[in-house]
């Protein structure tokens, strides 16, 4: 079975670096098999305030997430809903 992870970087602050981190982990990760998406964390956000539930159906389709930011909120959020982070 395909793993499926989601790496969540920062809306407003975008580094060089936290960008090359995304894609090395991609790169590693997809040799592996392992298959990643990347979103900001303003895309979650807006899961957050239209619906719990939603935000929960969507963030279930992860194996795992990788979270490269620095809001605890949201990454509070994501272990509750059950899903492994990495962070």
């Amino acid at each position: 079975m395909l793993k499926t992870g989601l790496a969540i970087l920062n809306a407003y602050i975008q580094t060089p670096a936290s960008l090359h981190f995304y894609k090395r982990m991609k790169e590693e990760l997809g040799s592996l098999g392992v298959s990643l998406e990347c979103k900001n964390n303003s895309e979650i956000l807006s899961y957050i305030c239209s619906s719990g539930d939603l935000f929960a159906k969507e963030i279930k389709k992860y194996d795992f997430v990788l979270y490269l930011d620095k809001d605890l909120y949201i990454s509070e959020m994501i272990e509750k809903a059950g899903v492994k982070l990495f962070r």
